[in-house]
């Protein structure tokens, strides 16, 4: 049951910062500046780095769809920094 709370709570912290992290998006692409964006980037990482550790907790069962979600994360992030930086 512990495992089950803790992974909850996990996967929760992770869909709180995708969401400030799109929430972000929207102010960034009106005020904020580019180093901004990318502290927020690196946050996210870093949250779905612990996620994905040894240590975190998180049930076996939803390493999967957490690790699937953490590619997604990188390759927006890629995706932008490429648009950021005009490349094709």
């Amino acid at each position: 049951m512990k495992t089950i709370e803790k992974s909850i709570e996990i996967l929760n912290d992770l869909i709180e910062i995708n969401n400030d992290r799109v929430a972000g998006f929207a102010h960034a692409a009106q005020e904020l500046k580019e180093r901004d964006l990318e502290r927020g980037e690196d946050a996210i990482k870093k949250a779905y780095q612990a996620a994905l550790s040894a240590k975190s907790g998180l049930a076996p069962e939803f390493t999967g769809v957490v690790m699937r979600q953490q590619q997604r994360v990188i390759e927006a992030h890629n995706q932008v920094k490429a648009l950021r930086d005009g490349e094709d």
